[in-house]
């Protein structure tokens, strides 16, 4: 298994989106699903703040297999979240993009910083 890729353990559901967060002793691994707009944003970035204050990790890894729609608030909070885990020598990097969601990264030069 490559060491960026996460061995699940009890997913945690966020009350208030599509943000399920697994962990082990080394990286996160966040799934998100529904939009990330304005609303479907925050709680991501609770997510991330969350697990980068809990456990410190080296790798959160965001999964977007169940993402529908991206926009620029989504945008906003993944490069800011991305800033926040690097303060703390964390690297995120997203896998999985529906093409919709990949275009969007693509058009905006996204692709490289998040490991795509």
């Amino acid at each position: 298994m490559r060491s960026d890729v996460l061995i699940k353990t009890e997913p945690v559901l966020d009350p208030d989106a599509a943000v399920a967060v697994t962990t082990d002793a080394q990286a996160v691994r966040i799934a998100v699903a529904g939009e990330l707009d304005e609303l479907g944003a925050r709680p991501l970035q609770r997510a991330i703040l969350d697990a980068l204050r809990r456990h410190r990790p080296r790798h959160i890894t965001i999964d977007l297999d169940g993402v529908t729609f991206l926009d620029t608030a989504g945008i906003k909070a993944l490069v800011q979240s991305r800033a926040d885990a690097g303060q703390l020598d964390c690297r995120l990097r997203l896998s999985n993009p529906r093409p919709v969601v990949y275009r969007v990264l693509h058009i905006v030069g996204l692709l490289a910083p998040f490991g795509l």
